[in-house]
């Protein structure tokens, strides 16, 4: 079995200082992440420091199965009913590493919803309260073939 460790996101800090209570706000971190010939992907995020408290909020990093067609490149087609999640609240410590694994195709049930040849990432602001919501994460893919 071979594996490896892809970067997808280096170092960034990222801060959701203008939600209003109640709101959240999506921004797109990487798009057509190829993760088609690997077997088995984890999503690795590493929180190196955040300044969520007092029920701020949280930020999710999330990863959404994509596909797209030849005949309409441009267009990206997403599954947004089976995210991968990966939350950072106040309960996180600092620094913190949290793993998820992907559902990949081919290793689930048949019907199950899986992840095919594409994902996007993005990270998600979501505010609960008062206070900052803020981290500086990096983003991982642990893959393997076998």
């Amino acid at each position: 079995m071979s594996g490896q460790v892809i970067g997808v996101i280096a170092k960034w800090s990222v801060v959701f200082t203008t939600l209003d209570t109640g709101a959240s706000e999506e921004i797109i971190a990487a798009d057509r992440v190829d993760i088609l010939n690997w077997r088995s992907v984890a999503i690795q995020v590493k929180v190196h420091e955040h300044t969520l408290a007092n029920n701020a909020g949280s930020i999710v990093v999330r990863a959404i199965p994509a596909t797209w067609t030849e005949e309409v490149p441009e267009m990206v087609f997403l599954d947004t009913t089976f995210p991968v999640d990966v939350v950072i609240d106040q309960f996180v410590s600092s620094p913190a590493y949290l793993v998820a694994p992907l559902v990949m195709a081919g290793t689930a049930g048949f019907g199950a919803r899986c992840f095919g040849s594409l994902m996007r990432l993005v990270v998600v602001g979501n505010r609960t309260g008062a206070g900052t919501i803020g981290a500086t994460i990096s983003v991982e893919l642990a893959a393997k073939d076998a």
